[in-house]
């Protein structure tokens, strides 16, 4: 199953920044590590979170966030990012849904695509990418 708003460029990036997926064990790890989560300041009871860490790659944040700005077709993310949008506001609810799209790819097996249907440069890309995929365990499930 494909994931919705992630197309070919948001998947080279994401597998060829993130690399060994097997490093995080958690998505929120991954999240983290991208720059997809607030900082938080904190003394006693008191909390506060603030923008974006901004740690990892600017790249791949870059591109999650473009992703996201894209309108969604998928039912379920479209209602997530306007029940987050009327609340907070458009711009947080793009790096909210980024980061929802980054835990998916972590969470979600790559799909299988037939390579005949594609132009001859682009099969290449794909079967540089599967291989990264399959070496570096990118297509196992983190255990939950």
């Amino acid at each position: 199953m494909a994931i919705p708003g992630v197309g070919f460029i948001t998947a080279v990036t994401v597998v060829t920044e993130v690399w060994d997926i097997t490093r995080f064990p958690l998505a929120d790890r991954l999240c983290s590590w991208a720059g997809l989560t607030p900082s938080e300041h904190s003394s006693a009871e008191h909390t506060r979170r603030g923008h974006i860490s901004k740690q990892g790659s600017r790249w791949l944040r870059w591109v999650l966030v473009e992703a996201a700005a894209r309108p969604q077709t998928d039912p379920s993310l479209r209602a997530f990012v306007d029940r987050i949008a009327s609340r907070r506001g458009t711009k947080i609810a793009r790096v909210a849904l980024a980061r929802r799209l980054l835990r998916l790819c972590l969470l979600r097996p790559p799909r299988r695509r037939r390579l005949s249907s594609l132009p001859a440069g682009r099969m290449k890309t794909l079967i540089v990418v599967g291989e990264l995929v399959s070496r570096h365990g990118l297509n196992r499930r983190p255990p939950i």
